[in-house]
Order: structure tokens, then sequence, then C-alpha cells
């Protein structure tokens, strides 16, 4: 999350933070030296006090409702997922959808996605009892964890990327060890609670 006055810039790179700027209610019109309309001031104060958002791309793509989005840590890649069973992997730069990811065994909505520290990896949960990791490069399945519970409603990584932690709406926590295990459908190493 960016806080008032952090700047990001979109290059064709990647999303980097930039140093923060003097942010505040200071109204301004380049356009003109004439006084300013009442309800122009009025507007834009009240901007001022929700912020503004300029949307770059708009995610479409999906036909339910989008349940969660993540940036690669290089922020060359936004996985979105959502109610209607799709994993997208967009260019968050042209706006145009890498990959539609597709599971053997993840049958339910997704509502939760966590990129791997390095970006090769993303691992995505939702309503039935499995956690999907992706190679985000060919979009490939490599890994299906079960989840003890199921429900899966918060994903993520350690700094380090050798483990991967699940929360389901149990308020169960599981923690995976990577590399993965061999076998296809592995177990957690760690169940906290």
């Amino acid at each position: 999350l960016l806080e008032d006055g952090q700047p990001i810039e979109f290059t064709s790179e990647g999303a980097y933070r930039r140093e923060p700027v003097a942010a505040g209610r200071v109204l301004v019109d380049s356009g003109s030296l004439e006084e300013i309309e009442e309800v122009v001031i009025r507007d834009r104060r009240h901007l001022s006090e929700d912020g503004i958002v300029v949307p770059i791309i708009a995610i479409d793509k999906h036909t339910g409702r989008v349940e969660c989005l993540s940036f690669s840590p290089n922020g060359k890649q936004i996985a979105s997922a959502g109610t209607d069973r799709a994993v997208l992997i967009w260019n968050p730069l042209t706006g145009s959808v890498q990959h539609t990811l597709e599971s053997d065994v993840a049958r339910g909505p997704a509502r939760a996605t966590a990129f791997h520290p390095e970006g090769k990896l993303l691992a995505t949960g939702g309503d039935d009892n499995f956690v999907t990791v992706w190679n985000t490069a060919s979009g490939e399945s490599k890994h299906e964890l079960r989840v003890p519970g199921g429900l899966v409603r918060s994903l993520a990584f350690n700094p380090l990327g050798d483990q991967l932690a699940s929360a389901n709406v149990a308020g169960q926590v599981h923690l995976w060890n990577v590399p993965f295990r061999s076998q296809r459908v592995a177990e957690p190493d760690v169940k906290l609670n």
C-alpha cells in the first residue's frame, strides 16, 4: 500500500516506489490565472479528502467478482483471482493477460494469491482444500498442497522464500517448506494452533 505523497513510477521494467513528496490540500488550476469558481473548489476539496486514483488498466477479464490481487516482487506481473475460479497473470504496463491458470485439482473460487520473493512462483488458494503453486513464466501448475480444513483466505511466503503459510476460515495456519516435497499433492509440514 502507498501512503499520501508516495509516488509510484511504472516503466517497461516494472513498478517502483519513489521518494515521498509533499502532499496536502493544495488546490491548483494550471489552466487559468483567473479566479476559480466556488463549485470547482468544493469538488477539489472533496477529492483531496478522499484521495485521487487514476486507473491505468482495467481488470475486466473475470466473469465473477475479483477477490484478491498481488503484485510480483519486481512489479512486472499482477495476479488476480476470484469467484469465477479464474486466476490470471497480467502485465501491468500493457493490461494484457500473460497466463490464465487452470488447476488439475482446485475446483472452488480463488480467494488468496501470493508471489514468491523471487517472483518465479505464485501460490493461490480458495474455497477448496488446496493451495496451488504455479510457475509464473510458463503458467504451469507445479504443486498442489492439501489444506486441512480448506477455505483458504490468506497466503504468504516468508521473506527468504523458504516457507509458505496459509490461513483458513477455521483459524488454522499451515506451513510448507520450500522447495516442496516431491509428491504431487503435499501435506503441510507444520500446523500452528
